[in-house]
């Protein structure tokens, strides 16, 4: 609109002929009506400082968004000839326009593209840039806030962005530093519980801890059984004033449940003890697996002297045994041991004399011998 705003100064001091204001592309008529009604309204509202042809161009700015709000739009890409509308849909600024970087304008002169394109469209032919500050002064009541919180999946982290839109066009956006808050923990939440415990823990540590800790509860109903429902639950709260993965596994998903009074680590280690200590001295981990009972391995020499294997659950539960030989392989696996020693040993003991000189093997296992005896 400045080149238009020079013309009709240069009319209104009667520097330009007729001829001359219409090879700039304006009216005649509406010109000079322009000129007459300028002459009016100075005439009735003098002038009291300076001239700024800055704040003129700015008050014609504010004037015609006033007018005109409707035609409001902004620029998709700096430089960018397309442009997108207040209220939706989109133009082109004509290659003619002399408004070519500002963001904001008001297109006050638009037509359907008719030059035999094989595209169609809006031109907007005369447009005059716009400060979007002029809209929250004149419009504020169509400024609307926005806050949109969604789950980056690439990060593993929730994102906040907050928003100031006006008839659908961005005014402003950002994403605040912190963006926590109970939205944020829900979403969070929701991606947990969807990517699951192994997102939040390393998986065969998790699932050592449940199925002890199902066991547990199997022998001893003060202890709660770790149901699915339970572990959302705990997730969940885990994720209360977080915003990320990272942040869960710091805070420490697994040592949370362990620490939990809902599964108290001294009543599990009373009816499931995470290890157990065999006649010859060795102490050996049990492994407890969901649907399979509690079972551990150890050479069969660590068994020697005991009439019975261990048992956990108060003394109820046998526990699994892999009775393994020097090479590590099983040569039985079973919660008799009693019954193993008068059934299979000899023929085994047969076997691994031949086969392993090195090693002692008594006729009676479940004396110990004198060397092998655990220290006091």
């Amino acid at each position: 609109m400045g080149a238009i705003l020079d013309l009709l100064r240069e009319a209104q001091d009667a520097r330009l002929s007729a001829s001359a204001i219409r090879a700039g592309g304006l009216d005649l008529g509406a010109t000079q009506a322009i000129v007459r009604a300028a002459a009016q309204l100075e005439r009735a509202c003098p002038r009291t400082g300076a001239d700024d042809a800055h704040d003129e161009e700015a008050a014609l700015g504010i004037a015609l968004l006033a007018g005109y709000p409707d035609r409001v739009a902004k620029r998709v890409r700096p430089g960018g000839r397309q442009i997108a509308l207040a209220g939706g849909g989109s133009a082109e600024i004509a290659e003619s326009s002399v408004v070519r970087q500002a963001e904001w304008l008001v297109a006050l002169e638009a037509e359907e593209r008719s030059d035999g394109r094989s595209r169609g469209g809006v031109v907007v032919r005369l447009a005059s840039a716009i400060d979007p500050a002029w809209l929250v002064d004149l419009f504020p009541e169509q400024v609307k806030e926005h806050r949109e919180v969604t789950w980056d999946a690439l990060s593993e982290r929730v994102r906040t962005r907050e928003s100031l839109e006006w008839d659908g066009l961005t005014l402003l956006r950002s994403e605040p530093a912190d963006g926590a808050s109970d939205e944020a923990s829900r979403v969070l939440a929701t991606a947990a519980l969807a990517a699951g415990p192994s997102a939040l823990a390393p998986r065969e540590a998790f699932d050592a801890w449940a199925a002890r800790t199902r066991f547990a509860a199997s022998v001893d109903p003060s202890i709660e059984v770790p149901d699915d429902a339970a572990l959302q639950a705990s997730i969940v709260q885990l994720c209360e004033g977080r915003r990320s993965f990272a942040e869960l596994r710091e805070a420490g998903w697994l040592e949370t449940l362990r620490r939990s009074p809902r599964w108290p680590a001294q009543a599990i280690a009373r009816v499931a003890p995470d290890r157990v200590v065999l006649a010859g001295g060795r102490s050996v981990a049990v492994r407890y697996e969901i649907g399979r009972g509690p079972s551990l391995a150890s050479r069969l020499q660590d068994f020697f002297g005991m009439t019975d294997g261990p048992r956990v659950g108060g003394g109820r539960v046998p526990v699994v045994l892999e009775l393994l030989a020097p090479n590590g392989r099983a040569v039985q696996v079973t919660t008799d041991l009693a019954g193993f020693w008068q059934r299979h040993y000899p023929a085994i003991r047969k076997e691994l004399m031949r086969r392993y000189t090195r090693h002692s093997w008594p006729e009676d296992p479940t004396k110990l011998a004198p060397r092998m005896r655990a220290p006091r």
